[in-house]
């Protein structure tokens, strides 16, 4: 599958971290998706319904986000591929989380792909 869906520098605040000091604050947080999805039906008709509709992807995404918490950003990533896969028609993504807590160095972040035939994709009932 070559169809890609970009969702670049998503920001959000969320509860992060594994110190007291980390967790006593919700922290910021950038997210960069790449959706799996066949679109050549969607450029044809040139209609939503035939594509992945990301604002409801985000709107999903900034909900979950904000009400959940989490030690890592290895876990950020692997909960949002999780859940994805399981309430949206995509076949496959890669999750991009970087979270800047240090001056030196700017960033620290993690990349996963996963995809609905990957055993580490669960079924919606195993969330």
């Amino acid at each position: 599958m070559n169809d890609q869906i970009l969702i670049n520098d998503f920001k959000i605040f969320c509860q992060i971290g594994t110190t007291e000091r980390e967790k006593a604050n919700p922290q910021e947080i950038t997210l960069n998706l790449k959706i799996y999805s066949p679109l050549q039906k969607a450029g044809r008709k040139d209609g939503l319904s035939f594509s992945v509709d990301y604002a409801a992807i985000l709107a999903f995404l900034e909900n979950f986000l904000k009400n959940s918490s989490f030690n890592l950003i290895e876990g950020v990533a692997e909960k949002t591929a999780q859940i994805l896969l399981a309430e949206f028609p995509i076949q496959a993504i890669e999750v991009e989380v970087i979270k800047t807590p240090f001056p030196n160095p700017k960033s620290v972040g993690v990349r996963i792909f996963r995809s609905k035939k990957s055993k580490s994709a669960p079924k919606k009932s195993e969330l």
